[in-house]
């Protein structure tokens, strides 16, 4: 964990830093213009980035605002990413058309402007209260992910997910070794992946299941033994 005494005081990196805002309005007026998978990803990372960000910075009201826009954008991306097995191209293209149109709706909100211009007066984060925010969410997703093994149960492992997630994006945004929560995350997303699409070859989900809770006992490892960040 760094715990430099000279790092009283210490600021974190800019909000925008390697991912620029203006690169935030270009994604949400590419998604507005079409709802591509590739302009929907691009929106739903966005929107992900910045509110790991914003939860290190302790800020909550623009974080709920991009909250609510990752979850409009996930009934598309997860239909994109892993549609369901043994459903016909014309269902889907209908399943994805309703979808849209919700997506469209949301992307509507005109307060969606006013977040990306809300997102350049975020004042730049304590990194010391950066990083306790950090070793307290490394904490977390170990101690939750113990009990979530313990009965394997898909919501809170997809809740992990979504916590692996988070730590990768701070850390990365932290400047800080972000590997070993980036494998799992993809291994639990690929399990999940996997039984969102309803795969019917239980000898595959069960090897992403295995491969999922190596990476995330090697993650949670690394954050117990270094007590936080290392």
């Amino acid at each position: 964990m760094l715990a430099d005494p000279d790092m009283a005081g210490a600021r974190g990196p800019a909000l925008e830093a390697g991912l620029p805002l203006a690169n935030f309005a270009a994604a949400l007026g590419a998604a507005r213009l079409e709802a591509t998978p590739e302009s929907v990803h691009a929106l739903r990372s966005h929107a992900a980035k910045f509110e790991a960000r914003l939860w290190l910075c302790g800020r909550r009201a623009l974080r709920d605002d991009l909250r609510s826009l990752r979850r409009a954008c996930s009934a598309l991306r997860d239909l994109d990413a892993c549609p369901p097995r043994g459903v016909a191209a014309d269902e889907l293209r209908a399943r994805r058309a309703e979808h849209a149109k919700e997506f469209a709706k949301a992307l509507a909100n005109r307060d969606l402007d006013a977040l990306c211009a809300g997102l350049a007066f975020v004042p730049d984060v304590e990194l010391s209260a950066a990083l306790a925010r950090l070793a307290a969410l490394e904490r977390r997703f170990a101690r939750e992910g113990r009990a979530a093994w313990r009965e394997e149960d898909p919501e809170a492992l997809h809740a992990l997910r979504r916590r692996a997630r988070r730590i990768r994006d701070a850390r990365e945004w932290l400047g800080l070794d972000a590997a070993r929560f980036a494998r799992a995350h993809v291994a639990l997303g690929r399990w999940h992946d996997l039984v969102a699409a309803g795969e019917l070859d239980a000898a595959i989900v069960t090897d992403a299941l295995r491969d999922a809770k190596a990476a995330w006992r090697a993650a949670a490892k690394a954050a117990d033994a270094a007590g936080g960040p290392a």
